[in-house]
């Protein structure tokens, strides 16, 4: 992983009622985030295609797919067919996430896929996609439209083993071994490995963490509201083996006893009875240190610092509390920013996203403080342009806009002419800061790499 990667986000959700759905889709567009992932559980959510072309047809810019499917309640040709007709209503931002099974299988009585089965559906439904024609399973598998398409194929990996499998056959990892540094690097090890014996290059294949995300006024507040989703992260931990998987010895046991009395009938449901499981087991601090960027703005912005130093560079952030739709829309771009010592501060809804800048100059990622003013391309402060405009030089916080792309400069109209800008730093002492409950609602946007500071210009409205 270079040190120039842009570091970019993403939000999952467990899909409610399709409309309520695409509104979260809509939100999370709106905010910035790079892809939407919507979960696959046909016992316990709605039916992930359904959800996803409403969203396609309701989006503009962000990435879609399913995070994630897997060989056993999906037929290849099936998912060939989903896949292809999600790509034809979103064409050239559509991904295909598959992964073992976890509550779609369990709740059906079924064992999760091997990993040889899995590399066979992930090669079956390449070749429908792309051919039309395929056998699966000793027969032959047909389909007679689309074909010559190619939908990047995502697997989702808990485990050593799975990550060497995605670094040898998919376009991308979703990966949900967690968060620390020596996870991170090790996570990276093994997909590096699983790339080079197949002949390819890490470069080659683009790599996706999962935290389990949650910004609130106290770490225990924060914690406490995504301990059901923390559950799930923990019950991947004992799948097939805990081997190769950073299980402490003293907490190898309790590990074993989640995976086995999980229940996958309430998966990641804001009032399941997995989050008392995790508390009696005494794994809650556990599995929040290691999966969840969870707390104020600074304890998440110090979180994923360190994962980032450690190579991860994209975040795909699980969003499974109730309240969706205010964490990602109340403060959104404009919302709540305000002059202070002559520059404009950005709304609460952009701190977590400005307080983590890339530096180039000193190859780590830093927490910009001071209450510098805001930057423009030509050099100049913010405070003169606005002391010749007569009004604040930046209106609201940046937003990607439909024709952004990673690395690309965007522009913002001011009263006095359009022009590009890097945010050096800013003052969060402002009333709106105080409430970090919604400080991700423009978490992602994309940060590029750039000397010193990274561009983060707001696209034309």
């Amino acid at each position: 992983m270079t040190a120039t990667r842009p570091v970019r986000f993403g939000v999952n959700y467990l899909p409610g009622p399709a409309s309520e759905t695409l509104r979260w889709a809509q939100a999370a567009e709106e905010a910035g985030f790079d892809v939407v992932g919507i979960a696959d559980s046909q016992s316990v959510y709605r039916d992930v295609y359904m959800c996803l072309a409403l969203c396609a047809a309701g989006t503009r810019r962000v990435r879609l797919g399913p995070r994630v499917i897997n060989p056993l309640t999906r037929h290849p040709a099936v998912a060939a067919g989903a896949a292809a007709t999600l790509a034809e209503m979103a064409p050239g931002r559509t991904m295909l996430g598959i992964g073992t099974g976890d509550s779609a299988v369990l709740n059906l009585g079924l064992t999760p896929s091997s990993r040889a089965r899995l590399r066979a559906y992930v090669a079956t439904v390449r070749e429908l996609l792309e051919t039309g024609r395929s056998v699966w399973e000793g027969r032959p598998v047909r389909m007679t439209w689309g074909g010559g398409g190619r939908v990047p194929v995502y697997l989702a990996a808990s485990g050593p083993r799975m990550l060497r499998l995605a670094g040898e056959i998919a376009d991308g990892v979703i990966i949900n071994t967690g968060l620390t540094p020596d996870i991170v690097r090790d996570s990276i090890a093994r997909v590096r490995a699983g790339a080079e014996a197949a002949g390819r290059r890490l470069e080659d294949v683009d790599l996706w963490w999962l935290p389990v995300a949650n910004v609130r006024g106290d770490r225990a507040a924060a914690i406490d509201e995504v301990a059901m989703t923390l559950a799930s992260a923990g019950s991947h931990l004992s799948r097939f083996t805990t081997e190769g998987k950073h299980v402490p010895d003293e907490l190898h046991d309790a590990v074993v006893a989640l995976g086995e009395r999980y229940r996958p009938e309430e998966h990641s449901k804001p009032d399941s009875s997995n989050r008392g499981l995790i508390r009696e087991l005494g794994l809650l601090d556990y599995l929040a240190d290691r999966f969840a960027v969870a707390g104020t703005v600074d304890e998440c912005a110090a979180k994923i610092e360190a994962a980032a130093a450690a190579g991860a560079r994209q975040f795909w952030m699980s969003i499974h509390f109730d309240d969706k739709e205010r964490f990602l829309r109340e403060r959104r771009p404009g919302a709540g920013t305000r002059a202070r010592r002559g520059h404009v501060l950005p709304s609460s809804g952009s701190l977590l996203r400005t307080t983590i800048q890339w530096s180039t100059r000193t190859g780590r990622l830093r927490h910009p403080n001071g209450g510098q003013p805001c930057v423009r391309a030509d050099g100049e402060s913010d405070d003169k342009v606005q002391s010749r405009s007569g009004g604040p030089s930046l209106p609201h916080p940046p937003s990607a806009g439909p024709g952004s792309r990673p690395g690309s400069a965007r522009t913002s109209s001011t009263a006095s002419s359009p022009c590009r800008w890097r945010w050096s730093g800013h003052d969060v002492n402002s009333r709106e800061s105080s409430d970090p409950r919604f400080a991700t609602s423009l978490l992602p946007s994309r940060w590029s790499a750039a000397p010193a500071t990274c561009n983060l210009g707001a696209a034309p409205r």
